[in-house]
């Protein structure tokens, strides 16, 4: 979230965190921000937030997705394989 008075953003909707217990097995979230452990239905807790970070940290480097797809189903195989690079397309 951006503030135009004050010039500061703040990054939120890191849900997971504040989770206790035994762990989930649901998918949910953004589609972008998905774990494998997420994406392969497996239970997670709330590490998943700190996936979510270096998702973040991916897109203000490279300004974009480093699992994107062309559409829901090849990011989701995108996100279980890893699939990733460090380089800057085009």
């Amino acid at each position: 979230m951006y503030n135009e008075e004050t010039g500061q953003v703040k990054i939120s909707d890191f849900g997971w965190s504040s989770i206790d217990g035994e762990g989930l097995d649901i998918m949910c979230g953004t589609l972008d921000y998905l774990s494998p452990e997420m994406a392969n239905q497996e239970v997670y807790d709330e590490k998943v937030d700190l996936w979510s970070i270096g998702v973040l940290t991916y897109e203000l480097i490279f300004g974009t997705s480093p699992f994107k797809g062309e559409n829901k189903a090849k990011t989701i195989e995108k996100v279980k394989n890893l699939d990733y690079s460090f380089e800057k397309e085009g």
